[in-house]
């Protein structure tokens, strides 16, 4: 026989007064309030508890009887014990109270309906939790930030409205739609593909069979949710386009919102920032309107302007912010909580592109001090803010400090992905970038190839990960002089930016071809190395701009190739039009130097 914690023998006790007649499940149950108990129990128990702990053990790759390696297992049970906890004592609070008005009375069917709708979010959650696989550890968290994201919306100004849509509907009906979506939304974090799709096809029959708007919506939000995480755009933003017009004509407000969001991530995964950032902002007024009894709810948001803003290249708007979305997650959370340390990192990414590396780093470090007491050493974020802080560390030349905090990256994102995930792929070509600043390019080819085989395994032969490491490769065959293997992994390189480019190219597409460039030079073959400058040129001044450090760069190279044909009239003027880039000290001086060595004739 099953034991109960004593706070849920308690529970159970003051669940046996009363409930309400919506949270019946079957309908021969006697008492309402006393099936809450019986769920609240089934959810939660000891047996429940144990095989949960186990099972983020297992997936953590982590020994059951290490205590401080398993402290991230142990905060993560909590909190879903808190969120559980927390869906019982304010359905226990809907209970209460049956002389009021008819008003009141309405609103309080409307908080019922939706504490009722997280009823199976929350039991999913423990079940999702019970699978013991690598996945699990660096999921647990996002599985319980979902579950009480939903609870916090029920009590929310809206919620009542939102739910009234489904007074009268078939329960039965109801509630198998919501455990599709429930089922589907957290396959969805834990990158359960197939089993998200499977989901979705009983939520939307049911809720078709239903009757309910409200749920044949959040049924058609979660396809959407799910083309998108496939990479079909297009049918991504129909469906998020159908769900905008359909919570409209419903008016529900925070499912518009939810369909706007949607639409601006697709716009963003396309490249379209501008029309990105017009939706996000949209979305951010409607948040602000909706969530000001739960502020964190509407960080998420600013934090998504501020990505766009970093891919737009408009950095200091973008600072602003993840600024404020790191403020409100301290009111909301607290200093020491994983959401406050995700902030401080994307605060960090911001400043270290306007080149404050050093400030960039302190960021790093306190979130990565917060995620190692609140998650554990060995949990997925922690690697990933380890591979951010050595991408700062290169930049600041200080590569054996890079190289061991990717190293360390890497053993936990072998605990946390798998040995064969395209994560871990790109921290071996991230190592492959350090041995190779370090002068290692024969031992960084070796990690660039592994890096390689396991990113064509994962994404296939023509992803913007393999494109990278092909050029990276190059890079360092150019360092050990054999530049026709150089020239051959660039040229590839080159052909899947442009097909993965189309219309809209990217920067790095110029920067392989300045690399190329430099190939020909070696090489050389001068007419090729100014035609690849030039294209070069072209596609940079488009992308980034005139005065970009890049087109510096680039200008820099195509004057040297000019003075190496002894043409030093032309290779002062592209010096003189580099140095009217923003290109940095170092290699202002460098090309201040060339400009003196040259004498025109």
């Amino acid at each position: 026989m099953r034991r109960t914690h004593p706070i849920w023998l308690v529970l159970l006790v003051v669940a046996a007064c009363n409930a309400p007649p919506t949270l019946l499940r079957h309908p021969a149950a006697a008492d309402p309030c006393t099936d809450i108990a019986a769920r609240a129990a089934r959810i939660h128990d000891e047996e429940s508890t144990a095989r949960v702990r186990l099972a983020l053990l297992q997936g953590a790759g982590l020994d059951r009887d290490a205590e401080d390696q398993s402290r991230g297992v142990d905060v993560v049970l909590a909190a879903l014990t808190d969120a559980t906890k927390e869906w019982v004592e304010r359905s226990h609070a809907l209970c209460r109270g049956d002389e009021q008005s008819g008003a009141e009375q309405a609103e309080r069917d409307g908080r019922r309906a939706c504490f009722e709708a997280v009823w199976p979010r929350l039991a999913e959650a423990w079940r999702s939790l019970e699978i013991a696989e690598p996945t699990v550890s660096r999921r647990a968290f996002s599985a319980v930030a979902f579950v009480r994201s939903k609870l916090v919306k029920c009590a929310l100004d809206d919620v009542p409205g939102i739910y009234q849509a489904d007074v009268g509907a078939d329960r039965a009906l109801v509630t198998t739609a919501e455990q599709g979506n429930a089922e589907a939304e957290l396959a969805l974090i834990f990158e359960d593909r197939k089993r998200a799709a499977a989901a979705l096809a009983r939520a939307a029959e049911a809720s078709a069979r239903a009757q309910s708007k409200r749920l044949a919506i959040e049924t058609l939000l979660n396809h959407a949710s799910l083309s998108s995480d496939q990479k079909r755009h297009d049918d991504a933003q129909q469906r998020y386009q159908r769900a905008l017009e359909q919570s409209r004509s419903a008016s529900i407000k925070r499912l518009q919102a939810r369909a706007i969001k949607g639409l601006a991530l697709v716009e963003r995964k396309r490249r379209r920032y501008r029309a990105a950032l017009l939706l996000f902002e949209q979305a951010l007024e409607m948040d602000r309107e909706l969530n000001r009894e739960a502020p964190a709810l509407t960080a998420a948001t600013l934090a998504n302007i501020g990505i766009t803003l970093t891919s737009k290249g408009d950095h200091r708007q973008a600072l602003a912010k993840h600024k404020e979305a790191l403020a409100i997650y301290r009111d909301s959370y607290g200093s020491r909580h994983p959401s406050t340390a995700r902030a401080l990192v994307m605060v960090g990414v911001v400043w270290r592109k306007l080149a404050e590396y050093h400030t960039a780093l302190r960021h790093y470090q306190l979130a990565l001090a917060i995620q190692r007491k609140t998650l554990g050493p060995e949990h997925a974020a922690v690697g990933s803010t380890l591979t951010t802080m050595a991408a700062t560390h290169l930049y600041l030349g200080e590569h054996r400090e890079a190289l061991r905090l990717l190293e360390q990256a890497l053993v936990i994102k072998r605990r946390a992905f798998g040995e064969h995930d395209a994560r871990v792929a790109v921290t071996l070509n991230n190592i492959g970038g350090a041995h190779s600043k370090l002068g290692n390019n024969q031992k960084a080819l070796e990690y660039y190839e592994r890096a390689l085989a396991l990113m064509r395994k994962e994404e296939g032969d023509e992803s913007v990960n393999v494109a990278v490491t092909l050029s990276n490769m190059g890079q360092a065959q150019r360092r050990l002089r054999r530049p026709k293997e150089a020239l051959a992994l660039y040229q590839r390189a080159l052909e899947i930016r442009r097909s993965l480019d189309g219309d809209q190219p990217r920067a790095s597409t110029g920067i392989t071809l300045n690399n190329i460039g430099g190939v020909y030079r070696t090489l050389g073959q001068l007419d090729k190395a100014h035609a690849a400058y030039d294209q070069a040129l072209a596609l940079l001044r488009k992308v980034v701009g005139p005065s970009h450090h890049h087109v510096g760069t680039v200008l820099s190279n195509k004057a040297a190739a000019f003075e190496e044909e002894g043409k030093c009239a032309e290779a002062a003027q592209l010096y003189a039009q580099a140095l009217s880039t923003k290109l940095p000290e170092k290699s202002r001086a460098s090309v201040k130097r060339n400009m003196a060595s040259c004498n025109p004739k």
